[in-house]
């Protein structure tokens, strides 16, 4: 069962709204049972984006929907409801996501759920499987309370401005893991818990440290 105490706590304790968002990602992945990416995708009027996940596997599922404008978390976003895929080769709904999704990572399930507040859409909390079965109902009310919290953290990104902000610091966070990955030969977590360890050795914001390293200062990520 998910430790709302724990998970509050390391809420409260990122630095910014995309470390808020990668973390509850990855809470989302050891909180659900059938869960092996997450992903969270956050609207702004017509465009959208992701801007927390647990991987890369998360954020080339979540693209490939945005690429070919179907997909269960664009329906949860336009209906504002959640939508369980138990067996994504033998549901019809999105046949082109189903094939390009199976293909490019073995996806079994999914199950999406909608970031809100009051009315306004903000997004939705997609949970990939790599096995076909049902969820849990507990995994289903586990997937809404995250999506509540990440509702919450989304909120204030819709404006235009903190948005722009929030997908360039993106873009500079995995320029950093990339350069990472390829200097020391590790994955993209081992990368990003570089920058965090750095980040709280020298006080400073992951982002910073990021942008930082990709133009050729040293963040001290070398340890």
């Amino acid at each position: 069962p998910i430790d709302l105490r724990s998970h509050a706590a390391a809420l409260q304790g990122a630095d910014d709204l995309l470390d808020v968002l990668d973390r509850l990602a990855r809470r989302a992945v050891e909180a659900v049972d059938f869960c092996d990416h997450c992903g969270i995708t956050v609207v702004d009027g017509r465009s959208v984006d992701t801007l927390g996940a647990s991987d890369d596997v998360a954020r080339d599922l979540d693209r490939i929907q945005y690429e070919l404008q179907e997909g269960p978390c664009l329906s949860v976003i336009a209906d504002k409801d959640h939508v369980e895929v138990p067996d994504l080769a033998a549901d019809d709904r999105w046949p082109n996501f189903a094939e390009r999704a199976v293909a490019a990572a073995s996806l079994g399930s999914v199950l999406s759920a909608p970031l809100f507040v009051g009315p306004r859409p903000l997004g939705s909390l997609n949970l990939y499987g790599l096995r076909p079965g049902p969820a849990d109902p507990h995994d289903v009310q586990v997937s809404l309370l995250l999506a509540a919290e990440a509702s919450v953290a989304a909120a204030g990104a819709t404006e235009g401005e903190q948005l722009r902000r929030a997908l360039g610091n993106r873009d500079d966070i995995s320029m950093a893991k990339g350069i990472l990955m390829e200097r020391h030969g590790i994955g993209e977590r081992e990368a990003f818990d570089l920058l965090r360890r750095a980040s709280r050795r020298t006080n400073r914001k992951v982002v910073d440290l990021a942008r930082d390293f990709t133009t050729g200062r040293s963040p001290g990520t070398d340890d």
